[in-house]
């Protein structure tokens, strides 16, 4: 592989330029002095909301699976730390085709199953985004450049879900092509893609059910809820005058910027992600770098150390999951429901 092929090599090149412009009046004694003078309390059950956010996010998974494939919780908690892990340190999404990776091998489900609860949670994380930033935007005026850019993030979003949601009521009668395995016998590159289409409207069974439906959505705000706990908690210890609907804003803001994991660790673009959002507060840069250092480490440190024990009790090694991952994507991801309906009847 060719340096220009390297996906490291273009994150390099994206992110270089924001730590350049990050750091170039970085002052190490006025940021360390800010972060020493913070009040250590908060960050106790600051802590304790991560742990939370990652569980609270394991079982909506756990539920979006289900109508498919019934999990037990601490087996899909592994699974997602795992996964939450991968996409932390790796760039580039590795963590999620990772998760798509372990379940199906698992849990003997099919990865394009397993991709539609990915786009699933995609979807729901999506519309409380847009929810959120419809109810701050009654408290705080979002400048026009973001106003603008969340506006067409809402139509995209809503059109999205009118049409999974309509996919999982108009062509629900595809599971009946699972039952009685009709793509057992896999002659074509057509019939390929239907058994792949009726996997993934396969996956979106919890969306024709009530009980799921409220499930997902509570763990959704229960999760979201958390996140900002999080930032408002990290806000207080710092002494900063923003109140929990601003926490909301630094929240919203921060997760649109960093959605892809560019660079390991997101170095950089947290960074640069937290100043663009405490600078709506007037908060200046080396407060805004300081309190991005610490939220960068409670985000990121318990969640990695979290996946790496649960990689020990499996078993695996990063080494290992980037090796699966990279074989996965050289082979053509086949995605057949008959597995997967053969292990829901299990």
């Amino acid at each position: 592989m060719t340096i220009l092929k390297r996906k490291r090599f273009w994150a390099s090149i994206i992110v270089l330029p924001v730590i350049i412009w990050l750091f170039r009046d970085f002052n190490f004694e006025e940021v360390w002095g800010l972060i020493k003078s913070i009040n250590f309390w908060y960050l106790i059950p600051l802590s304790v909301s991560e742990l939370a956010i990652a569980f609270t996010r394991s079982q909506r998974w756990k539920y979006i699976i289900d109508p498919g494939k019934k999990i037990g919780t601490w087996d899909i908690f592994s699974t997602f730390s795992i996964g939450m892990m991968m996409n932390l340190v790796m760039p580039a999404l590795t963590g999620q085709v990772a998760r798509i990776i372990l379940i199906s091998k698992k849990e003997g489900i099919k990865k394009t199953f397993a991709f539609t609860s990915l786009v699933l949670e995609v979807l729901f994380d999506a519309i409380v985004l847009v929810f959120l930033l419809v109810l701050v935007s009654t408290f705080y005026v979002i400048p026009d450049d973001m106003s603008a850019w969340w506006h067409i993030g809402a139509l995209v979003v809503i059109g999205l879900a009118v049409a999974l949601f309509w996919m999982s009521r108009k062509h629900g009668g595809s599971s009946a092509e699972l039952k009685e395995g009709r793509f057992k016998q896999i002659n074509s590159f057509r019939e390929k893609m239907r058994e792949m289409e009726a996997t993934f409207i396969y996956g979106l069974k919890m969306l024709r059910s009530r009980k799921h439906l409220f499930l997902v959505t509570g763990l959704t705000i229960l999760s979201w809820s958390f996140q900002a706990i999080m930032v408002f908690l990290l806000i207080k210890a710092f002494g900063l005058e923003i109140d929990l609907w601003g926490s909301v804003v630094v929240m919203v803001i921060n997760t649109v910027l960093v959605t892809i994991v560019i660079f390991p660790v997101n170095i950089g673009m947290f960074q640069f992600a937290c100043v663009i959002a405490l600078g709506l507060f007037g908060i200046e840069k080396q407060t805004a770098l300081s309190f991005s250092i610490v939220l960068h480490f409670f985000n990121y440190l318990p969640p990695v150390l979290l996946g790496w024990l649960f990689s020990l009790k499996e078993g695996l090694s990063i080494k290992k999951l980037y090796k699966e991952r990279s074989d996965s994507e050289d082979q053509e991801i086949n995605l057949g429901p008959v597995e997967l309906h053969e292990s829901v009847k299990k």
